[in-house]
């Protein structure tokens, strides 16, 4: 078996971090000792699904590439967006001085990068298909 597509390589690997990180603490208080897990929160645990789930959903969608693409782009917002979400808790937490972004943060910064670069080898697929066409 070969894989035909880049893309398909970089969105098991935005997957791959993604799901990683439900397995590490995403914040650390350094007071209370307590980690933050993304289950921990409905708000984080709902982002943290999504950024999981779309780019292992994306590697199916091979027959339609503006879904899947889409799903890229979807996949990378929420992966970043889960990461911002974090920053706003570890600076505007219950004691900013005492808490810690460990990493989890990380391998989700790492899923939505390999989300923007499966988004980007798409593109060239289409650009690819396009000029096949016009030969024809």
């Amino acid at each position: 078996m070969q894989i035909q597509r880049i893309q398909t390589l970089w969105l098991f690997l935005a997957f791959a971090c993604a799901l990683t990180s439900w397995f590490f603490p995403w914040l650390h208080l350094e007071v209370s000792s307590i980690d933050f897990y993304p289950w921990g929160n409905i708000f984080m645990a709902i982002l943290a699904g999504l950024a999981t789930l779309l780019p292992f959903v994306a590697i199916f969608m091979f027959r339609n590439l503006r879904r899947q693409k889409l799903s890229c782009s979807l996949g990378a917002f929420m992966a970043l967006f889960s990461l911002g979400y974090v920053v706003a808790l570890c600076w505007l937490g219950p004691d900013p001085n005492g808490s810690v972004c460990v990493t989890a943060p990380l391998l989700m910064a790492c899923s939505g990068l390999f989300d923007v670069l499966a988004r980007n080898a798409i593109t060239s697929d289409e650009k690819l298909l396009k000029s096949a066409d016009r030969l024809r």
